[in-house]
Protein backbone atom coordinates (compact mmCIF):
# COMPACT_ATOMS: atom_id res chain seq x y z
CA UNK A 1 0.00 0.00 0.00
CA UNK A 2 1.42 3.40 -0.96
CA UNK A 3 0.92 6.41 1.21
CA UNK A 4 -1.66 7.92 -0.92
CA UNK A 5 -5.25 9.12 -0.13
CA UNK A 6 -7.77 9.90 -3.33
CA UNK A 7 -9.98 12.69 -3.09
CA UNK A 8 -13.05 12.00 -5.63
CA UNK A 9 -14.18 15.61 -6.84
CA UNK A 10 -18.34 15.11 -7.12
CA UNK A 11 -19.67 17.85 -5.06
CA UNK A 12 -20.90 20.13 -8.61
CA UNK A 13 -24.59 19.89 -9.52
CA UNK A 14 -23.67 19.05 -13.48
CA UNK A 15 -25.74 22.28 -14.07
CA UNK A 16 -24.77 22.28 -17.62
CA UNK A 17 -25.58 18.61 -17.95
CA UNK A 18 -28.68 18.63 -16.35
CA UNK A 19 -27.58 16.27 -12.96
CA UNK A 20 -24.95 15.67 -10.49
CA UNK A 21 -21.89 13.89 -12.38
CA UNK A 22 -21.22 11.23 -9.80
CA UNK A 23 -25.20 9.86 -11.13
CA UNK A 24 -23.99 9.62 -14.42
CA UNK A 25 -24.37 6.06 -16.24
CA UNK A 26 -22.56 4.39 -18.37
CA UNK A 27 -23.13 0.44 -19.14
CA UNK A 28 -25.80 0.63 -16.25
CA UNK A 29 -22.92 2.07 -13.41
CA UNK A 30 -22.92 5.48 -12.00
CA UNK A 31 -19.30 7.41 -12.72
CA UNK A 32 -19.00 7.13 -8.96
CA UNK A 33 -19.58 3.52 -9.14
CA UNK A 34 -16.90 3.07 -11.84
CA UNK A 35 -14.38 5.43 -10.35
CA UNK A 36 -14.80 4.08 -6.68
CA UNK A 37 -14.14 0.04 -8.39
CA UNK A 38 -10.82 1.50 -10.18
CA UNK A 39 -9.33 2.76 -7.20
CA UNK A 40 -10.48 0.01 -4.91
CA UNK A 41 -8.01 -2.30 -6.99
CA UNK A 42 -5.28 0.45 -6.71
CA UNK A 43 -2.55 0.17 -3.76
CA UNK A 44 -4.00 3.52 -2.13
CA UNK A 45 -3.93 4.16 1.65
CA UNK A 46 -7.62 5.94 1.19
CA UNK A 47 -10.76 7.32 -0.18
CA UNK A 48 -12.68 9.98 0.21
CA UNK A 49 -15.81 11.44 -1.89
CA UNK A 50 -16.87 15.03 -1.33
CA UNK A 51 -20.79 15.50 -2.65
CA UNK A 52 -23.34 17.92 -2.30
CA UNK A 53 -26.31 17.97 0.04
CA UNK A 54 -28.43 16.64 -2.51
CA UNK A 55 -26.82 14.13 -3.57
CA UNK A 56 -26.46 12.54 0.08
CA UNK A 57 -28.74 10.35 0.58
CA UNK A 58 -28.37 8.96 -3.27
CA UNK A 59 -24.36 8.01 -2.36
CA UNK A 60 -25.21 6.54 0.95
CA UNK A 61 -28.04 3.86 -0.73
CA UNK A 62 -25.38 3.65 -4.15
CA UNK A 63 -21.84 3.20 -2.52
CA UNK A 64 -23.45 2.81 1.79
CA UNK A 65 -19.35 1.34 2.51
CA UNK A 66 -17.45 4.18 1.10
CA UNK A 67 -16.37 7.60 2.80
CA UNK A 68 -17.43 10.91 1.84
CA UNK A 69 -18.27 14.78 2.72
CA UNK A 70 -20.11 16.96 2.21
CA UNK A 71 -19.06 20.39 0.45
CA UNK A 72 -22.07 23.09 1.97
CA UNK A 73 -20.62 25.31 -0.45
CA UNK A 74 -20.05 23.91 -3.98
CA UNK A 75 -20.59 26.93 -5.67
CA UNK A 76 -17.21 28.11 -4.55
CA UNK A 77 -15.68 25.76 -7.07
CA UNK A 78 -13.34 22.90 -6.76
CA UNK A 79 -10.81 23.95 -4.60
CA UNK A 80 -13.50 24.53 -1.88
CA UNK A 81 -14.08 20.75 -2.10
CA UNK A 82 -10.32 19.99 -2.03
CA UNK A 83 -9.36 22.06 1.23
CA UNK A 84 -12.34 19.97 2.61
CA UNK A 85 -10.94 16.38 1.97
CA UNK A 86 -7.57 18.09 3.08
CA UNK A 87 -8.37 18.88 6.04
CA UNK A 88 -10.55 15.88 6.88
CA UNK A 89 -7.93 13.36 5.73
CA UNK A 90 -5.14 14.69 7.67
CA UNK A 91 -1.39 14.17 6.59
CA UNK A 92 -0.20 11.58 4.09
CA UNK A 93 2.47 11.95 1.70
CA UNK A 94 0.59 12.45 -1.43
CA UNK A 95 -3.21 13.23 -2.61
CA UNK A 96 -4.63 12.06 -5.84
CA UNK A 97 -7.05 14.67 -6.90
CA UNK A 98 -9.67 12.43 -8.78
CA UNK A 99 -12.98 14.91 -11.05
CA UNK A 100 -15.73 12.46 -10.82
CA UNK A 101 -16.00 13.91 -14.57
CA UNK A 102 -13.32 11.63 -15.78
CA UNK A 103 -14.55 7.86 -15.25
CA UNK A 104 -13.26 6.24 -18.65
CA UNK A 105 -8.87 6.41 -17.43
CA UNK A 106 -7.97 3.24 -17.63
CA UNK A 107 -6.96 1.01 -14.11
CA UNK A 108 -3.47 0.71 -16.13
CA UNK A 109 -3.46 4.56 -16.00
CA UNK A 110 -4.27 4.69 -12.35
CA UNK A 111 -1.56 2.11 -11.04
CA UNK A 112 1.09 4.23 -13.13
CA UNK A 113 0.49 7.27 -11.95
CA UNK A 114 0.53 6.20 -8.19
CA UNK A 115 3.47 4.08 -9.16
CA UNK A 116 5.29 7.70 -10.26
CA UNK A 117 3.60 9.35 -7.20
CA UNK A 118 5.65 6.22 -4.80
CA UNK A 119 8.56 6.53 -6.66
CA UNK A 120 8.68 10.41 -7.04
CA UNK A 121 7.32 11.80 -3.61
CA UNK A 122 7.85 15.42 -3.54
CA UNK A 123 6.40 16.01 -7.03
CA UNK A 124 3.51 17.03 -8.59
CA UNK A 125 2.49 13.58 -11.37
CA UNK A 126 0.20 14.34 -14.38
CA UNK A 127 -0.84 11.79 -16.74
CA UNK A 128 -0.21 12.84 -20.36
CA UNK A 129 -1.91 11.67 -23.32
CA UNK A 130 -0.57 12.70 -26.43
CA UNK A 131 0.91 15.98 -25.52
CA UNK A 132 -2.01 16.79 -23.01
CA UNK A 133 -2.19 16.72 -19.32
CA UNK A 134 -4.89 15.59 -17.90
CA UNK A 135 -6.98 14.02 -15.03
CA UNK A 136 -6.47 12.25 -12.14
CA UNK A 137 -3.19 14.09 -10.83
CA UNK A 138 -1.08 13.27 -7.55
CA UNK A 139 0.21 16.31 -5.48
CA UNK A 140 2.22 16.33 -2.34
CA UNK A 141 0.15 16.85 0.96
CA UNK A 142 2.08 20.23 1.74
CA UNK A 143 1.73 21.56 -1.33
CA UNK A 144 -1.93 22.42 -0.20
CA UNK A 145 -0.71 24.44 1.96
CA UNK A 146 0.48 27.28 -0.51
CA UNK A 147 -1.16 30.57 -1.23
CA UNK A 148 -1.37 32.48 -4.53
CA UNK A 149 -3.54 31.11 -6.68
CA UNK A 150 -7.79 30.80 -7.28
CA UNK A 151 -7.21 27.40 -9.19
CA UNK A 152 -4.92 24.23 -8.27
CA UNK A 153 -3.08 24.68 -11.52
CA UNK A 154 -2.12 28.76 -10.08
CA UNK A 155 -1.34 26.56 -7.03
CA UNK A 156 0.54 23.82 -8.44
CA UNK A 157 2.69 26.42 -10.84
CA UNK A 158 3.39 28.95 -7.56
CA UNK A 159 4.56 26.19 -5.41
CA UNK A 160 7.66 25.00 -7.47
CA UNK A 161 7.37 21.44 -6.64
CA UNK A 162 8.77 19.35 -9.59
CA UNK A 163 6.15 18.19 -12.41
CA UNK A 164 6.46 14.97 -13.95
CA UNK A 165 4.36 13.58 -17.18
CA UNK A 166 3.60 9.88 -17.32
CA UNK A 167 2.88 9.00 -20.61
CA UNK A 168 -0.48 7.33 -20.85
CA UNK A 169 -1.91 5.68 -24.15
CA UNK A 170 -5.48 6.58 -22.42
CA UNK A 171 -7.62 9.10 -24.04
CA UNK A 172 -10.18 8.88 -21.15
CA UNK A 173 -7.54 11.10 -18.80
CA UNK A 174 -8.56 14.16 -21.12
CA UNK A 175 -12.28 13.39 -21.28
CA UNK A 176 -14.32 14.95 -19.12
CA UNK A 177 -18.11 14.87 -19.05
CA UNK A 178 -19.19 18.59 -19.64
CA UNK A 179 -22.61 18.28 -21.92
CA UNK A 180 -25.14 15.49 -22.81
CA UNK A 181 -22.88 15.12 -25.81
CA UNK A 182 -19.99 13.88 -23.80
CA UNK A 183 -21.85 10.97 -22.16
CA UNK A 184 -21.29 7.55 -23.59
Amino acid sequence: MTDISVIVLAAGYGRRIGKPKLILETGGRSYAEIINDKISDCKIKETLFVINTDSEEWFRKTLPDVKYIINPRPDEGMLSSIFLAYKQLGAVRNLMIFPVDHPFVRRETLESIITAGAISRECVIKPEFRGKSGHPIIIPYPLLSYCGGETLSAIIQNSGYKIISVPADDEGIIKNINSPSDVI
